[in-house]
């Protein structure tokens, strides 16, 4: 009897133990197959977001838009700052056509002096046969058609012209000199003003802007570079205007359009930077 009842027991046993493990396995399955937003509600687990949640608002038509307008903007405004900066380069330093008349490609360009130097060598020998003559032509005396008074003028004549035509060099540089200083002392620190937008639109009016203004710097600099070559030539005939001044008729109208060719094509220069400081000003 007594071991009947045992078997019972035992038998009774291992239905509760196997009853309880399976509801506990079924609870942990329903556990971990609810949805995330169910144990959320509830307080009582973590909070995994969905990253796909964020593509698809970032791809959305508004946003997307934008983006494309952000970085069309960032790329013209990277494109204005570049050309501003190739505009500045133009017109600063002292080798810039625009604003300056370089010394490098004037009287202290090598071509310039040596044929400037030749020229003068051929000037003295013909201020050498001059002499001579005129002191035969003195000596020869009442017979001779030039007489002391006439040589009385034309001497000091020769004097001017030698000193003229051998400083010329100089005194040119000089000049070159006093207009450099004039067009710094009124040249504008940035010829081509030129802001910055993070709106397309502006961005594209600003990029307009600046190809006007760089083709504007161009024609300016071509202009100025023909400019500063007819100014060293000038230079270079320095010697033979000089000569071509102290005589009398004719040869000193030569002597005087080489001046006024040398002289306006020189300072016209600070003009020109004058009204370009006063347009940037109005800006």
């Amino acid at each position: 009897m007594i071991p009947l009842r045992s078997l019972l027991a035992a038998l009774g046993m291992s239905l509760i133990l196997s009853f309880g493990a399976a509801a506990l396995r079924t609870h942990a399955h329903i556990a971990w197959a609810a949805p995330i937003e169910a144990q959320s509600t509830g307080g009582a687990g973590l909070s995994i977001p969905n990253p796909l949640d964020g593509i698809a608002s970032m791809l959305s038509p508004d946003n997307l838009g934008k983006l494309i307008q952000d970085t069309g903007a960032f790329l013209l405004q990277r494109m204005v700052s570049g050309l501003h900066d190739l505009l500045i380069g133009l017109t600063q330093g002292d080798d810039n056509v625009i604003t300056r008349t370089p010394r490098a490609m004037t009287y202290q360009q090598p071509g310039v002096i040596q044929k400037h130097d030749a020229l003068l060598v051929i000037i003295d020998w013909g201020f050498a046969a001059a002499l001579v003559v005129m002191g035969i032509l003195v000596i020869l005396g009442p017979n001779s058609p030039l007489s002391y008074p006439a040589a009385g003028e034309i001497v000091p004549r020769v004097v001017i012209a030698y000193i003229a035509a051998h400083s010329s060099l100089q005194w040119g540089a000089w000049f070159i000199d006093l207009s450099n200083a004039l067009c710094t002392a009124v040249a504008p620190a940035d010829p081509f003003p030129l802001t910055s937008s993070a709106n397309l639109g502006t961005a594209f009016a600003l990029l307009g802007l600046a190809l006007l203004y760089g083709f504007m710097a161009v024609f300016l600099g071509l202009f100025m570079f023909v400019r500063v070559k007819l100014i060293a030539v000038l230079l270079i005939l320095a010697p033979v205007a000089c000569v071509l001044w102290v005589l009398p008729g004719r040869p000193r109208q030569w002597g005087e359009l080489w001046m006024d060719l040398f002289f306006s094509n020189l300072f016209v220069q600070f003009i020109q930077v004058l009204v370009l400081n006063v347009g940037v000003e109005l800006l």
